[in-house]
């Protein structure tokens, strides 16, 4: 049996839930917005989208070798020489 008293977590996982499903459905009912979009604003919106796309890339090439590590279970590093011998 569930004890009566809700645990902090859960309580506010159900708030959230409740404010996104809330804020979600009053976005989807609105009507038209009568918003007009001038070309400096479309330009905006493609260098934005442009420096996602580019932060992404230098992320993943700053990562790569760790993501490479991890997705094939070795734990050798990118950085690492060969190992030194006992001579």
């Amino acid at each position: 049996m569930r004890c009566k008293k809700m645990v902090e977590g859960e309580r506010a996982g159900r708030v959230e839930r409740v404010v996104l499903l809330t804020l979600g459905g009053w976005l989807i009912g609105r009507g038209d917005a009568q918003a007009y979009l001038d070309p400096g604003t479309g330009s905006m919106i493609l260098q934005a989208v442009v420096a996602g796309f580019l932060g992404l890339a230098f992320t993943l090439r700053m990562y790569w070798q760790k993501l490479k590590d991890l997705v094939s279970g070795s734990s050798r590093r990118a950085d690492e020489g060969p190992e030194p011998s006992d001579e």
